[in-house]
Parts: C-alpha cells; sequence; structure tokens
C-alpha cells in the first residue's frame, strides 16, 4: 500500500490504522524526527542510533538478573517479558522454576512491584489494549 492509501483509512478511536490484512500500519521516522510530549509507541517499535531518551527506562540490576521497563505495562526479568500484571501474579512460581532461592523471591517481589508503581506513575498503568 502507499502512504497516501494507508493515511486514507480511518484511524480508530486510539489513531491505530487497521490494514485490510488485519494488521497495523508500520511507520518509519527519519533521522532526527523528534516526537512530543505524551507520544505512545506500541509493541515492537525499534528505534535507531539517533535516539535520544529524555529519561532513562527503569532498570534494577538485582542479585541473579536484572528488572527492565520494556513498555507500558510490560516488564522483563532476563529475557523473559510479561505483561507486569502477570509478574506479579505468577513471580513466585516463575522464580521456583528459575532456580531463585526463596531470598532472591521475595527481592524480586520488591523490584516488580516498583517497577508497576513506576509503569502507573510514568504511564498512567496503560497497556497496548488499554491505549
Amino acid at each position: 500500500m502507499t502512504a497516501a492509501e494507508i493515511y486514507a483509512i480511518a484511524p480508530d478511536e486510539h489513531g491505530w490504522r487497521k490494514l485490510p490484512n488485519g494488521d497495523y500500519v508500520n511507520v518509519m521516522l527519519g533521522d532526527y524526527v523528534m516526537l512530543g510530549d505524551g507520544v505512545r509507541l506500541g509493541d515492537g517499535v525499534r528505534l535507531g542510533g539517533k535516539t535520544e531518551w529524555l529519561a532513562s527506562p527503569l532498570q534494577i540490576q538485582g542479585s541473579k538478573h536484572i528488572v527492565y521497563h520494556y513498555a507500558p505495562g510490560k516488564c522483563g526479568v532476563d529475557c523473559q517479558i510479561l505483561a507486569i500484571a502477570d509478574w506479579l501474579k505468577n513471580y513466585e512460581a516463575i522464580g521456583k522454576r528459575h532456580g531463585y532461592t526463596d531470598a532472591q523471591i521475595e527481592e524480586y517481589a520488591r523490584y516488580l512491584q516498583w517497577m508497576h508503581e513506576e509503569d502507573v506513575r510514568r504511564f498512567g498503568g496503560l497497556t497496548r489494549e488499554g491505549i
């Protein structure tokens, strides 16, 4: 599809344009593009080498793995990325499955709670489904 055809598709109430095949539009922004306050980028967005961050994404180096904010409503521990709500519900079982001690499971529970609080503070607790 051409850009003109894509922009002819009416956006939904959240600004997304759905292509006829059901996929959402992929947008490429050129070098030195500046995005304004409050802009939200969806899952799978890749930013190039000339990206400037106004604030660093929250990252916590725990005793076993790093915990990091991945996207609104999502965070990762090591290489596993889940919705923050799923982490908070299942952290104990996931920790045991990955060989964390009881003390480490409690340590990471605190990090996940803090990640949740920061997600709500920074993004209003939005998820892709909630945008």
